[in-house]
């Protein structure tokens, strides 16, 4: 068996961020922490950017966005994924692409519930999210009837496959990843068109926009599977202290948790119940994009963990608490609408309701697109590094992620049958990916200037567009994310492995959150992100948690240091320490 080389190593391939791509665009956004917050490993940098940027520009060119036309992706050298504004029409082209973008609109603002369909779980299914589970049925991880994934299943089915027929699986699971993004970004450039569109009128009638927390009060409140999830994990807190075993969550280490439940009948009862949480949502992981995280039906300690921490923290009644933000939202809407002057009532009603499902939206594609795509390919990579192992030529199944997708293409059939050896190769990889998470980027390189960004992802979900600056002395400032102000001691956390660390009652710091993180908002009294914008993560949690928020703030985990005393302005995207 020959020993692999390589004369130049190139982890990410075409796909790095070399000098030459750097001159090719004005400025490259070098860090995303909101998704891309860690070093991708050789497979999931060769095949991330390529979903991203077919995504960013299958969805500019189909809607015909006017102002982008979409963004490139590559990988830093270290691992970082980046992202730039591919090309800039012109004021001809965006007049052009206008009228063509208003016709595609069309029947989003007729019916965009019919083309989506509902965020709740075994609701409607429009058309494209029949697409979407239609891709996760034919691959074999999901069931239309129940809308669930059932990971066992799937692991027999590849398990049962012949080597080329599960390279072939292999491949049809990443082209499905590449429609997946593509349908991403047509409808995030659609709902994020008719959330402008609302925040037009609002700030023609009231002279406000979506940083103003009246703004935010009307979009909150809206269950989508980001929220089922919560709720879900709140009833299996519940259920564990109503059944007698939170002596057993609370004083044993997570691992050894599950044990100990299968030896009493009650014990069994919660984990039946547990086994029908995991099968809707167990595709759940910290960083769904690098395809290398367990995911929570692998390893269900996580939700142990999570479920420890409700039951010492205290338990909560989250329908109870989610009905308190309904009601804000509802008195918001009753209070603003006598201020419409009655011609314009039913407009304002039909805009708001349409932006509503388009807020709404933006958290429900995380389940069915990032966490449920990346679940999908996920078994079935390691599946091929189980018989690439079994054939010599890795050391365990999961070095696979340290081998990049031309890479598999090239050798896995032969890598099976013991003619390759990736071992030492691997290894020298693998200790470059594990030094990357010491070398993390500046959030942007070039010549970036705020008032000419004009994708609207890039301003409103990376926060790169204009920002107001304050007029009195602050430590911190951002965007108004969320509204409120609050006190409290700042847990500054840089990486979501660490989020153990957040008490009851703090406010939490840090660089960005992404859906793994909503679980702990119903702990903490506030956040501050260095990056994002009014629809990023952190900032859409924390106005459905009533929580204040301030977000893309640049430098709070550098500011602020753990443990300090800090004020949080969520109306005005300010923070002091105190």
């Amino acid at each position: 068996m020959d020993k692999y080389m390589a004369s130049v190593d190139k982890p990410y391939g075409s796909w790095t961020l070399d000098e030459d791509e750097m001159r090719r665009f004005k400025y490259w956004m070098t860090y995303d922490p909101i998704h891309w917050g860690e070093p991708l490993t050789p497979l999931g940098g060769t095949l991330s950017p390529y979903f991203l940027q077919q995504g960013y520009l299958h969805g500019a060119e189909r809607t015909s966005l006017p102002p982008s036309k979409g963004l490139s992706s590559r990988v830093s050298p270290d691992g970082y994924l980046a992202m730039s504004e591919a090309v800039s029409p012109t004021p001809e082209e965006m007049e052009q692409r206008g009228a063509k973008f208003g016709q595609f609109m069309g029947p989003f603002l007729e019916r965009f519930d019919e083309l989506w369909g509902d965020f709740r779980h075994k609701g409607k299914a429009g058309s494209y999210l029949r697409e979407v589970q239609g891709h996760f049925a034919r691959l074999g991880y999901y069931d239309p009837e129940t809308w669930t994934f059932d990971l066992a299943k799937f692991n027999a089915k590849l398990e049962g496959l012949l080597d080329n027929d599960l390279y072939d699986l292999f491949q049809d699971a990443v082209e499905t990843e590449r429609r997946l993004w593509e349908i991403h970004f047509e409808l995030m450039y659609v709902v994020f068109s008719i959330y402008m569109i609302f925040e037009g009128l609002t700030t023609e009638l009231f002279g406000f926009g979506d940083t103003d927390p009246r703004f935010q009060r009307l979009m909150q409140g809206f269950d989508n599977h980001v929220y089922d999830c919560d709720r879900g994990l709140w009833r299996l807190a519940h259920s564990a202290a109503g059944l007698g075993l939170a002596d057993v969550f609370t004083g044993l280490p997570e691992t050894e948790v599950i044990p100990r439940l299968k030896g009493t009948d009650n014990g069994r009862k919660w984990l039946s119940e547990l086994d029908e949480f995991l099968l809707i949502f167990g595709i759940r992981c910290p960083t769904p994009f690098g395809y290398n995280r367990a995911r929570w039906n692998e390893d269900p300690s996580a939700v142990v963990s999570i479920v420890r921490d409700y039951i010492l923290k205290g338990l909560i009644d989250y329908d109870a608490e989610r009905k308190k933000i309904v009601d804000e939202r509802e008195g918001t809407i009753a209070e603003l609408l006598e201020k419409v002057p009655e011609a314009r009532k039913e407009e304002f009603k039909n805009l708001l309701k349409l932006a509503q499902i388009a807020y709404s939206w933006n958290e429900d594609h995380n389940y069915w697109i990032e966490q449920a795509g990346g679940s999908a390919v996920r078994p079935i990579i390691l599946e091929m590094g189980k018989r690439m192992h079994k054939g010599g030529a890795i050391a365990e199944p999961n070095d696979i992620f340290f081998i990049n997708w031309d890479e598999v293409r090239a050798t896995f059939a032969l890598a099976v049958l013991g003619k390759y050896d990736f071992r030492e190769f691997v290894e020298r990889r693998k200790a470059a990916w594990k030094a990357g998470f010491a070398k993390v980027p500046p959030k942007v390189t070039g010549e970036w200037v705020r008032e000419e960004v004009r994708d609207p992802v890039m301003i409103k979900v990376f926060g790169l567009g204009p920002m107001a600056v304050p007029a009195e002395k602050v430590d911190v400032f951002g965007y108004p994310g969320a509204p409120g102000v609050v006190e409290g001691i700042a847990r500054v956390i840089t990486a979501i492995d660490d989020i153990g660390r957040i008490e009851t009652g703090s406010i939490l710091v840090t660089g960005a959150t992404g859906p793994a993180w909503t679980p702990i908002f119903s702990r903490i009294k506030g956040v501050v992100t260095d990056h994002g914008g009014s629809l990023s993560h952190a900032a859409i949690v924390g106005r459905e948690y009533g929580m204040p928020a301030v977000v893309g703030a640049g430098d709070a985990t550098v500011k602020i240091k753990d443990g300090q005393r800090i004020r949080v302005d969520g109306d005005r995207g300010l923070v002091w320490v105190l």
